[in-house]
């Protein structure tokens, strides 16, 4: 019972880790997108390939150290409007064919949605019953096995050993994924190559 209970609970933060991950891709490829229409576009867009450009650094240089540091962080809108504000600059609207303007809008609506589903999941955690449930029928589980070798100290303390190790070494690894954010579980290193692809 305590594998099964523990196995839902690892299955629940490995999905969590997998959807943060996805959000970060989605998010480096709307910034592609953006970027690789600017570039066809020429000087016209050069404002708005400057903020998403500017947008990513600003992920990478000051959202990601908070991610890491504390597991959330607040919405700072700041640079997402900037990007807003640049691609829908008549400028811009006026010198872009109307394929283009939408393609650079659905590349921002995938931008902003990705953004908070990733900043959704940094907060995110597993139900505190989920993780109750995992550690008393660890709890009971340690008992039980100590009961049936109550006459024999030494299978015990060998039968106890080798499940409490198990049992920490389990809850320890859960635990580790708890907030996808937090370590390096997550990898950030698309939206840095986007921001590469355009300074090539």
């Amino acid at each position: 019972m305590f594998a099964l209970f523990a196995a839902f609970l690892a299955n629940d933060v490995q999905r969590r880790n997998a959807a943060a991950q996805a959000a970060v891709f989605r998010e480096a490829e709307g910034v592609r997108t953006i970027l690789r229409l600017c570039e066809a576009l020429g000087e016209v867009a050069e404002p708005a390939k400057r903020a998403a450009l500017g947008y990513a650094q600003f992920v990478l240089s000051e959202e990601l150290p908070a991610l890491r540091q504390r597991g959330s962080v607040a919405d700072n809108l700041g640079a997402l409007r900037s990007l807003a504000f640049a691609l829908l600059a008549p400028s811009l609207a006026a010198s872009a064919p109307p394929a283009v303007q939408t393609a650079m809008l659905q590349g921002l609506t995938t931008v902003r949605e990705a953004r908070l589903e990733r900043l959704s999941l940094a907060g995110d955690i597993s139900a505190p019953l989920n993780w109750l449930a995992v550690i008393a029928l660890g709890v009971l589980t340690q008992i039980a096995v100590a009961v049936v070798q109550l006459d024999k100290i030494r299978p015990q303390a060998l039968a106890l050993f080798v499940f409490t190790t198990a049992f920490a070494t389990t809850v320890a690894l859960i635990g580790l994924g708890e907030r996808p954010f937090s370590g390096r579980i997550i990898d950030f290193t698309p939206l840095g190559e986007a921001i590469a692809s355009a300074s090539s």
